[in-house]
């Protein structure tokens, strides 16, 4: 069958393929020999969970924001990349850390990262998102003395302030019982090439 007929009859030949990252800074990805689509996905890291050894209302990490762009490629183009960390758990009395951003050079694509939960109660903002055909932000956290839960895709308890689970979920909060508050979820950014 002739190139011109497979394209007649769909799909042109290409197998569809998803690339997805966890980490890397500054990194590029090539689009795939025979790729004419791509919609890439962001997700920033999650906020660090907050810690009050001494109990209380104590916030975790908020969930980082999300991005979604679709548009035409050709194989052999490249795209620069950055994959943002989730927060890191305070080891002290204090707020969490904030999760970092994730980007895209071109097209410009932003999902920043959920900011560090709070020590005083207050509650965190979850991450910004700008650029894509899908802009979300994240989750803002949740409070909860008794479980000290963080945003979606969050967790953690008193006993055991859990990270975050990645892509971009926010870390729990510790409220006492001597833990410390739950690390942040990872982002991600995936290339989905059609």
């Amino acid at each position: 069958m002739s190139a011109v007929m497979q394209m007649l009859a769909g799909g042109g030949g290409f197998t569809p393929v998803t690339r997805t990252y966890d980490s890397g800074y500054s990194q590029t990805e090539t689009v795939p020999t025979g790729a004419s689509n791509v919609v890439i996905t962001l997700w920033g890291g999650g906020g660090g969970g907050a810690r009050k050894n001494t109990g209380g209302v104590v916030s975790g990490g908020a969930s980082g924001g999300y991005v979604q762009k679709s548009q035409s490629t050709s194989g052999g183009s490249t795209f620069t990349y950055s994959v943002g960390a989730g927060g890191l758990q305070t080891t002290t009395d204090g707020n969490g850390w904030n999760g970092e951003f994730s980007t895209i050079t071109s097209p410009a694509l932003t999902a920043n990262g959920g900011n560090g939960g709070n020590y005083s109660g207050a509650a965190a903002t979850g991450g910004s998102a700008s650029g894509g055909d899908t802009n979300t932000a994240g989750n803002n956290s949740v409070l909860n003395t008794v479980t000290g839960k963080g945003a979606p895709n969050g967790g953690g308890d008193v006993a055991d302030a859990t990270p975050g689970s990645t892509p971009g979920g926010g870390g729990g909060a510790a409220d006492g019982g001597g833990s410390y508050g739950g690390v942040g979820g990872a982002g991600r950014i995936t290339f989905h090439y059609t």
